[in-house]
């Protein structure tokens, strides 16, 4: 896959993990300690943006409108992302299926994921059915452009996790996509925990134990 971080460990089993908003390819490379003995992809986002000075590049799968989140943070709440369709996401879930339709058939599994924005393309894209994923990865992400999932049968099993605190993503935003998947007949495995935007160890152990159970 172009301009990816892969990390190649002669496996037939592949993860590959989508980065959140703002961060790059390197940002959730150090969760390939969870499974030493997979291959792993961390793809770009294809979207560069002028945040993080002259030595980070910062990406992002689609954009945000900052004015209104900055908005909905000095009020304390959470956007509401369910109707929301940012042309980007197209744009990037369409990109992201043409580099994993080549990467794929090398792989006996091949494990989808991702963080906050990277969670949320990979809700939709495991729903493609040109695409056969083993399992699913949804960290503190949330229900997004609720009208394009595909009302599809889905049964695989999906780790999702999200901190009842955070103020970027909302918790019910997270419980809404779970229950969108369940509808979906998707086995979800879902880890709340105290805090924010994050990835605490709490997570890092128990998806760890999910990763195990695939093999």
């Amino acid at each position: 896959m172009k301009d990816s971080l892969f990390i190649d460990r002669k496996s037939s089993r592949l993860i590959v993990l989508l980065h959140g908003y703002g961060a790059n390819k390197y940002d959730l490379s150090g969760l390939a300690d969870l499974d030493p003995t997979s291959d792993w992809l961390f793809p770009n986002g294809v979207i560069s943006l002028e945040m993080g000075g002259p030595y980070y590049e910062s990406r992002a799968w689609f954009p945000i409108d900052m004015v209104e989140f900055q908005r909905a943070m000095m009020k304390g709440e959470h956007r509401d992302l369910k109707n929301n369709y940012p042309p980007e996401l197209t744009e990037s879930l369409s990109y992201l299926k043409n580099e994993l339709s080549l990467v794929m058939p090398k792989y006996e599994q091949v494990i989808l994921g991702g963080f906050s924005q990277g969670a949320m393309c990979t809700s939709h894209l495991i729903f493609d059915p040109d695409l056969s994923f083993k399992a699913a990865i949804l960290l503190s992400g949330n229900l997004v452009a609720q009208n394009w999932l595909r009302n599809i049968e889905l049964t695989i099993p999906i780790f999702q996790s999200h901190g009842i605190q955070d103020q970027i993503l909302s918790y019910n935003g997270a419980v809404e996509l779970k229950s969108e998947l369940e509808k979906r007949m998707a086995i979800v495995d879902f880890t709340s925990f105290t805090g924010g935007h994050e990835i605490p160890q709490k997570v890092l152990s128990e998806l760890g134990h999910f990763l195990s159970r695939l093999k």
